[in-house]
């Protein structure tokens, strides 16, 4: 079974009338908070050849209160304006006469209660563009409310037996392939193809309401335009590849995971995160994490082994330590590099990218603050940090 899930919006744009027309079933997701702002009570339409917003007039919005807690303003001036305001900017679009009936039953509406108006709506257009799925109010679910984001999608995805999910393509970063992968659910996402069409004589606007696009083609048009869009999902026995991280509990590979996550834009890579501290930093992120200590080969056992690339952002750093221990330099940054050496060759890791201290070049600051690479070794052999620095460079040649 096919699942869409999304919030109610006011006359959305076509992508959202595709993404439902494609589905068995459509989650309204109204127990979700307002957000102030968004498209839930507002749309664009054209009004003179430029794009202008459209609004449904709301009481006690409010980004703490659910949509289902919010209500719909009833008073019949600003419901009369509304209208004149779609009689003014369409009057003369060729579909005029038959669709803003449907319009004028959307917004006299006498539903309070703006969860429910928006899922009126929603059936009325959905009904007049002869889509058959089955609406579903989220409220209306018994499901685990305590859940958040992504979690929360796959909870009612299983609680519906949805084999796939449909979500727009903005989604994409809100969701893991692999974690719906694990929960033996096929995700997909739609990306629209806003097909230019005329829009009396101006130069075209593309992504307004479902309103202008209603006004502008007939009914069978704007059925072809429901099946103008391209899906996005990962094929079948294709997995994506993997790049397991080590150190990613500092602060250095945190943002090299956030780096990560922000870049992998096609789902092209699974992000897999290893460090020796206890840590639910990348719970949210929907990254797997594991707690590794490099210098213990047993350590190792645990983690995939189908890994693309690994990423060696681990050490031992004078900053972190407390009091002065050179042995644990000696530990994590030369035996801890060997053993994931190790664990690159015996599973065929062939890309690998390590990062290299500026350590033994540091002193050359004092004359010159630009540091290059090739520059000789300079650093002092007193100091807390020799050890340190011998040990990341013993570490970098254990690469070479």
């Amino acid at each position: 079974m096919k699942l869409g899930i999304m919030q109610p919006y006011f006359f959305p744009y076509l992508g959202y009338w595709q993404l439902m027309n494609i589905v068995d079933k459509y989650v309204i997701y109204d127990d979700v908070n307002y957000i102030k702002g968004g498209w839930i009570n507002r749309n664009r339409i054209l009004n003179n050849g430029e794009a202008v917003y459209f609004n449904l007039p709301i009481l006690g919005a409010s980004p703490n209160k659910l949509i289902n807690e919010i209500e719909v303003n009833q008073n019949n001036a600003l419901t009369n304006k509304n209208l004149r305001m779609l009689q003014n900017c369409y009057c003369k679009a060729p579909y005029f006469d038959s669709v803003y009936p449907l319009l004028e039953k959307i917004l006299k509406n006498n539903q309070k209660n703006l969860a429910l108006y928006l899922a009126d709506s929603i059936k009325v257009i959905a009904e007049y563009l002869d889509i058959n799925t089955t609406f579903i109010l989220s409220s209306e679910l018994k499901k685990n409310n305590e859940l958040r984001g992504q979690n929360k999608v796959i909870d009612i995805c299983r609680l519906m037996g949805a084999s796939e999910y449909y979500n727009a393509i903005g989604g994409q970063e809100l969701y893991s392939f692999a974690e719906f992968d694990r929960n033996n659910i096929k995700l997909n996402f739609i990306k629209s193809d806003l097909r230019e069409y005329k829009q009396y004589k101006n130069e075209f606007i593309e992504g307004l309401s479902i309103i202008d696009v209603l006004m502008f083609n007939s009914k069978e048009e704007c059925k072809k335009m429901l099946n103008d869009f391209s899906i996005i999902s990962k094929k079948k026995g294709v997995k994506m590849k993997k790049i397991l991280v080590f150190g990613a509990s500092g602060d250095t590979g945190k943002y090299f995971i956030n780096y990560l996550l922000e870049h992998n834009k096609n789902n092209e890579y699974e992000i897999i995160a290893s460090g020796s501290r206890k840590t639910d930093y990348f719970e949210n992120k929907k990254v797997e994490y594991y707690q590794v200590d490099i210098t213990k080969k047993t350590d190792f056992i645990n983690l995939p082994s189908d890994i693309y690339a690994v990423v060696d952002l681990a050490g031992a750093m004078p900053a972190r330590m407390k009091g002065y221990d050179p042995y644990k330099y000696i530990d994590v940054n030369i035996t801890g590099t060997l053993n994931i050496l190790e664990f690159c060759k015996e599973n065929n890791v062939d890309r690998i990218l390590y990062a290299q201290s500026f350590g033994d070049i540091k002193d050359h600051a004092e004359e010159n603050p630009l540091l290059r690479v090739n520059m000789e070794r300079k650093f002092s052999f007193t100091t807390d940090h020799t050890i340190y620095v011998m040990s990341k460079k013993l570490s970098q040649n254990v690469w070479y």
